[in-house]
């Protein structure tokens, strides 16, 4: 069980705040950065946590890869535009730290690699969690 639900379940009144800084640095290699964000979403789907939002992860890609597919160029530009909304923050913090044209165009290509990258593994994470919560449940 979650810190989060023994507070609650004692009375305890938990809020989210919106100035709080957290600092979750990326860890040095790419595994282990994956089986973080995966775990992350693995404990999400087993405790009910947040499943809209992990919808909307799924519906977001699910929707990207069929426009991608289809011949309307129209769609394939609503693709890139949903994508630079989705990543737009990510985006301007790596724009703010270069200057260089061709470390920015580096920084830019990076940031949305990692954010593919991290994305997919709360993916099969979340997946990997419901496939577990479905089996406790039916013991």
């Amino acid at each position: 069980m979650f810190v989060e639900h023994r507070f609650r379940e004692h009375g305890l009144d938990v809020r989210l705040a919106k100035d709080a800084i957290a600092d979750r640095p990326l860890r040095d290699q790419l595994g282990a950065t994956w089986w973080r964000y995966f775990r992350y979403a693995r404990s999400d789907a087993i405790a009910g946590m947040y499943p809209e939002r992990h919808a909307l992860r799924f519906g977001a890609y699910s929707g990207a890869l069929w426009a991608w597919s289809t011949k309307g160029m129209v769609r394939k530009l609503a693709r890139v535009a949903g994508a630079g909304a989705y990543a737009s923050t990510p985006l301007r913090r790596a724009a703010s730290r270069f200057v260089d044209p061709g470390e920015l165009a580096r920084a830019m290509l990076a940031v949305s690699a990692l954010m593919a990258f991290v994305d997919a593994a709360k993916m099969c994470g979340f997946t990997a969690g419901l496939s577990a919560r479905n089996a406790r449940q039916a013991v």
